[in-house]
């Protein structure tokens, strides 16, 4: 393989998160491979948006951190991947980071974090953290171990904050949850 540039094929980084397809230019200086992909924005909010890709790789190309760029230059995307042996794909590994960049509830231009979310070569694991445009922290979804997400349920607990006040609205596990006022009374 030279360093000019990379080509990918329908590869696969989480089979929900990222395709990569075309050539992936070399840049020597920042040793990244990088590519302006043609995406149609008709009908996607303008946090969506990226103009860039950028993949870091590692000299044996089995691991890297993949990274897309607002047109700002902001970072819109940033996750860890690792391939496993007789795979083609790769395989999120490590923590993912969305950023949003666009306008708060409040009108204002904003550039915050979204989503903090942790991947085991492709599977939910730790803590996933969602955070409203505003910052604040309003949802968070444990993952303790690697589960089998066929029964519905999305993680061993759940918790959800007032977006306007960060309070506790509710928690969930498996078989039960409580749901709360804003002033923490219990609502059910």
């Amino acid at each position: 393989m030279n360093k000019k540039g990379k080509q990918f094929n329908n590869c696969i980084i989480c089979s929900h998160l990222i395709e990569l397809n075309g050539e992936f230019n070399y840049d020597p200086i920042l040793d990244v491979y990088f590519q302006h992909p043609k995406i149609d924005f008709n009908n996607q909010p303008k946090w969506l948006h990226y103009k860039t890709i950028e993949l870091k790789l590692t000299k044996d190309f089995k691991e890297g951190i993949y990274r897309e760029y607002y047109g700002s230059g902001n970072l819109r995307r940033e996750v860890s991947f690792a391939s496993v042996e007789n795979s083609e794909d790769y395989f999120a590994n490590g923590v993912e980071k969305l950023f949003y960049e666009d306008f708060d509830s409040n009108g204002e231009k904003t550039y915050t974090i979204l989503e903090e979310n942790e991947y085991k070569f492709g599977e939910r694991v730790g803590v996933w953290k969602t955070y409203s445009i505003d910052g604040g922290l309003i949802k968070e979804d444990y993952f303790e171990d690697l589960i089998d997400l066929k029964n519905g349920f999305y993680g061993i607990k759940q918790i959800e904050y007032f977006p306007s006040s960060n309070k506790l609205a509710s928690i969930n596990y498996k078989d039960f949850g409580k749901s709360f006022y804003e002033d923490g009374s219990l609502k059910e």
